[in-house]
């Protein structure tokens, strides 16, 4: 890499940067272009020269966010932890996520809601589908999950219990409630309603 190519990269991830703050913080429609080219010290032309349109800058900035979301992820899920216990550290995770990235993508429409629709469409392919996969490989290895399940039907299962587990969190008053209400929500997800008995409660 020369020179001129390391400054466009290092400018590239400074408005990134700023715009993932700032999009998360003020939400997709109450953060201007103007505003984040001021937030990475350069000018709104250089950020258009890089990405295009608002819409582009919005999807780049989300994906580079969830990239380094599967690093933490990947860090957990190598942690000398029990496999039920990384669950648990995934779930709460992934819940606080999920909102961060509602909030950073409000009022997306037209070309900012497609855009943002692809990236995470190629990053659910990519990343995400790798680290999903040994996920379910280590929970398998350890007896907490199925050897004949899917990973297709591992995957949709795990995401709904995910999306209704974020609705939950943000619905409980503390954190102890929260606490209580994701020690439930997992015995459900390992267990299901008739709960740990037999051989699967000698797991637990």
């Amino acid at each position: 890499m020369n020179g001129f190519e390391r400054r466009t990269m290092q400018k590239k991830e400074l408005i990134l940067t700023a715009a993932w703050q700032l999009f998360s913080s003020r939400g997709y429609a109450g953060t201007a272009v103007n505003d984040i080219a001021d937030a990475a010290r350069v000018s709104p032309a250089t950020v258009y020269n890089y990405f295009e349109t608002k819409e582009r800058l919005h999807a780049a900035a989300v994906l580079r966010w969830m990239e380094e979301q599967v690093a933490r992820y990947e860090q957990l899920l190598n942690a000398p932890l029990r496999f039920p216990e990384k669950t648990r550290a995934l779930m709460e995770l992934e819940a606080d996520n999920l909102r961060l990235l509602a909030d950073a993508s409000r009022h997306t429409r037209g070309d900012g809601e497609e855009a943002l629709r692809q990236s995470i469409e190629t990053f659910g392919d990519g990343q995400a589908s790798r680290f999903f996969s040994r996920y379910l490989e280590q929970g398998k290895a350890e007896g907490f999950i199925d050897p004949a399940l899917t990973e297709e039907a591992a995957k949709r299962y795990y995401d709904m219990f995910n999306r209704e587990l974020a609705r939950l969190l943000a619905a409980s008053a503390d954190a102890e409630e929260a606490g209580s209400a994701l020690d439930e929500w997992l015995k459900l997800f390992f267990f299901g309603l008739a709960g740990p008995t037999g051989s699967a409660g000698n797991r637990s």
